[in-house]
């Protein structure tokens, strides 16, 4: 079975905004076929979070390059470019996102790309612009009204990192910490803080107000405001990526559920579902058929 999980949000733009957000996707599949030629009339960020494929840039005269695990690649509009599989054939779950957005030169990007490519690359040593290029696929994938405003907040902030990040020569860049910025608030710290140390208790969001000495409205409103999603669904994916983990070490669905927080393997499997598309046995399955295909 292919793995294949989309998350998309998509914007209309206020009328004459400049510069203006358009489209952020996170990806999770298997085995991508090669994409063919690409070119966006907008500015891409486009990110890897897995390693395992390649990128040509210009012409299909050029040598492919590989894209490693967290590094983002910036394309201006109208840069021509292929992405496809590694070369070795291994299968792999790729996971990857996106952002598409226009400027009309107020952000400055022209003057990251110093080399006859025009275009730069980021490596994302910290994990700081997958998370919130995470966050942005996510803002705005149920429909909010003000998912558009919440998304800018984010997407400024990774406009002032590709604008701190450090010249390493040629194309590359290293993505370092905004001094006096802190990725997230002390309210967001404390959820994720108690999330943390509570993954194997079955916890409420009554619980995690009480802890925290808000009410549960004030909590839900401001932690999605600002983290883009609610409590509990932080909760529900960090479990999901415990869960996973445990799988792929042998560990039985009653075993893991006990210690992930789930009342039982029913209610894992459920959860499971509702997050990754598809069951924990078909996960398996899955990567058991790629491995013996290789």
């Amino acid at each position: 079975m292919l793995i294949s999980r989309w998350t998309n949000s998509c914007w209309t733009p206020p009328l004459g905004a400049a510069p203006a957000l358009h489209r952020a996707t996170e990806v999770v599949r298997t085995n991508p076929h090669p994409t063919g030629k690409l070119s966006q009339p907008t500015w891409v960020l486009d990110y890897n979070f897995s390693a395992g494929e390649r990128l040509r840039l210009h012409s299909p005269a050029m040598p492919w390059q590989e894209r490693p695990a967290r590094v983002a690649h910036l394309y201006p509009p109208g840069l021509v470019y292929w992405e496809a599989p590694g070369a070795g054939g291994t299968p792999f779950i790729s996971h990857c996102a996106y952002l598409l957005f226009s400027d009309a030169g107020m952000l400055g990007l022209e003057r990251l790309l110093v080399t006859r490519l025009r275009y730069a690359r980021f490596v994302d040593d910290t994990g700081i612009v997958g998370d919130l290029l995470s966050r942005l696929a996510t803002i705005g994938a149920d429909g909010q009204a003000d998912s558009y405003w919440l998304a800018l907040a984010d997407f400024y902030r990774l406009i002032a990192l590709l604008h701190h990040a450090e010249h390493l020569g040629h194309e590359t860049y290293r993505i370092l910490p905004l001094a006096g910025a802190p990725p997230h608030s002390a309210l967001v710290e404390a959820v994720r803080a108690y999330i943390h140390e509570h993954l194997a208790t079955p916890i409420t969001l009554a619980e995690i107000a009480e802890h925290l000495g808000i009410s549960e409205s004030a909590l839900s409103h401001r932690y999605r405001a600002e983290a883009g999603e609610t409590p509990l669904m932080t909760l529900k994916r960090e479990r999901i990526s415990l869960v996973k983990v445990l799988l792929t070490k042998g560990y039985p669905l009653q075993a893991i559920a006990e210690q992930v927080g789930f009342y039982d393997a029913f209610h894992l499997s459920k959860a499971f579902k509702q997050v990754e598309g598809m069951s924990p046995r078909a996960l398996l399955k899955s990567l058991a058929h790629y491995r013996q295909d290789e």
